[in-house]
């Protein structure tokens, strides 16, 4: 889930151009779809859920946004083309190193209602802003299990 739904970065055409019979003149503004592409059904099937099988293990980030088969472009969130961003492979290792160290520190579960069912979250429940995260929902953390984690680390 991108966070810059609209890619948030403006850019301008150059000159006049036309894309699939569209028109753009020049000095238009142009603003990547993040959203857009990275929810794209033609590209992803069932884009909403939750699925690392739909990526190219093979290809880094960095290797995936600017691969010439669309199929294998499966990360837009970075942007696209000549302006994609440049600390994207700082941005990967370091998700992948705070999200290994919450995995390895926390047994996190899904809330549970009183009579003990499961309370679902919406994955489409987000702010409504230029950076977009989920709306607050209840998680759990044994605080048992935590201690003894933290008590190894000593």
């Amino acid at each position: 889930m991108p966070t810059a739904i609209t890619g948030s970065v403006p850019h301008a055409a150059r000159s006049e151009d036309s894309i699939n019979g569209y028109r753009i003149p020049a000095g238009a503004t142009i603003v990547l779809g993040v959203w857009s592409c990275n929810n794209d059904p033609q590209l992803f099937d069932d884009p909403r859920t939750f699925n690392p099988a739909r990526h190219n293990l093979n290809l880094s980030v960095g290797q995936a946004a600017v691969a010439a088969d669309m199929k294998d472009k499966d990360m837009w969130t970075f942007g696209a083309g000549r302006r994609i961003c440049p600390g994207l492979h700082v941005a990967e290792r370091s998700l992948f190193l705070a999200i290994a160290r919450l995995l390895w520190t926390f047994n996190i579960a899904p809330a549970k209602h009183p009579d003990g069912t499961v309370i679902d979250i919406d994955p489409d429940e987000v702010t409504q802003s230029l950076a977009a995260r989920p709306v607050p929902f209840r998680f759990v953390i044994p605080r048992q299990e935590l201690e003894s984690k933290l008590t190894s680390l000593y």
